[in-house]
C-alpha cells in the first residue's frame, strides 16, 4: 500500500532570500521539497529561462516576478496538531501565536515565515494549507539549520555531546573561541486545578571543544579561574549575580567579554 500524502503550501507571505554564504542560493533551478507523513523526502526541480537576469539587479526580485513568492516553496508534510492544554500558560516560545521570522531549511534560506517554537517538544512548525484551512506543519527537523524569531536565533545540532545533547539551541553568543547557548524548555505541571507551563533554561558555553553547564555564578568563575578577578568586576560592574538571573543583552555582553578573556 503506498503512503498517503498530503500536500501543503507556504502562505503568500512567504519570500526567498539570500542566507549566510554557505547556504545554497537556487537562481535558475527550483529544488521543491517534499516530505511524505512516512517522512521520506522526494524531490522536484523546475526549471526557468535566467532570460533578463542581470547580476546588477536584485536577485530576489527576479526569483519572485519569475517564480512567484507563492511558489517558490512547495511541502508536502506531517500535519501536527497544537493542543491548548493550558488556560493561563502555553508551551512556546515568545507569544502564545504565530511569529514572522526567518528559517534556513535544507540549506535554504527563508524570510518573512511564519514559525512557532514548541518549547515542550522541542520542534519548530510553519503554517501550510490544503486550499481550505491552515494546518500547523512539522518539517524535518534534522533539516533545518537554524531559525530566527523575535532576535533569537536557534541553531540546530543533530549530534549529542556530553553536556550538549542533541536539538535546538538559543545561541546568544558565538565568537572566535567562545560560543554561548541556552537550552530552553517548558515543563507541565498541574496547580489549583489548570495545567500550567514553566520554562527553564541551562546555560552552556562552547570552549576549546567542549561544551560546560553553567549551573551558577561560581561555576562560570571556575571556568576562567585565570582571569576570575577581572571576571567578578565586569559581573558586578553590570548588575549581573548569575547567568539565570541577567537579561539576554547582559548574557551577550558577558559572552563577548569570556570570549576576549580566552583569546
Amino acid at each position: 500500500m503506498n503512503n498517503p500524502q498530503r500536500t501543503f503550501a507556504f502562505p503568500k507571505t512567504l519570500w526567498f532570500c539570500p542566507g549566510p554564504a554557505e547556504d545554497k542560493v537556487y537562481y535558475g533551478s527550483i529544488l521543491l521539497f517534499v516530505l511524505t507523513l512516512a517522512g521520506s523526502p522526494v524531490s522536484v526541480h523546475a526549471q526557468y529561462s535566467l532570460s533578463g537576469f542581470s547580476l546588477s539587479d536584485s536577485t530576489t526580485g527576479w526569483f519572485d516576478n519569475t517564480v512567484g513568492r507563492g511558489s517558490t516553496e512547495l511541502i508536502t508534510g506531517t500535519y501536527s496538531e497544537i493542543r491548548r492544554q493550558s488556560r493561563t500558560t502555553h508551551a512556546f516560545f515568545g507569544n502564545k501565536g504565530w511569529s514572522v521570522g526567518a528559517i534556513s531549511y535544507r540549506g535554504e534560506t527563508f524570510c518573512n515565515v511564519q514559525l512557532i517554537y514548541d518549547l515542550k517538544n522541542d520542534r519548530v512548525l510553519v503554517p501550510g494549507s490544503d486550499g481550505k484551512t491552515t494546518l500547523p506543519i512539522r518539517l524535518n527537523q534534522d533539516q533545518v539549520k537554524w531559525f530566527r524569531i523575535a532576535d533569537h536565533t536557534f541553531v540546530r545540532f543533530n549530534e549529542s555531546v556530553p553536556a550538549r545533547p542533541a536539538g535546538f539551541y538559543d545561541q546568544v553568543y558565538k565568537g572566535k573561541n567562545l560560543e554561548f547557548l541556552i537550552k530552553r524548555t517548558k515543563e507541565g505541571s498541574v496547580e489549583n486545578g489548570d495545567f500550567v507551563f514553566e520554562e527553564k533554561n541551562h546555560y552552556l558555553i562552547g570552549l576549546e571543544g567542549a561544551y560546560h553547564k553553567i549551573t551558577s555564578r561560581s561555576a562560570l568563575i571556575k571556568l576562567f579561574e585565570e582571569h576570575k578577578h577581572q571576571l567578578r568586576q565586569y559581573m558586578k560592574r553590570n548588575s549581573i549575580r548569575k547567568p539565570g538571573k541577567a537579561s539576554y543583552d547582559q548574557l551577550k555582553g558577558l559572552a563577548a567579554f569570556c570570549n576576549d578573556l580566552s583569546l
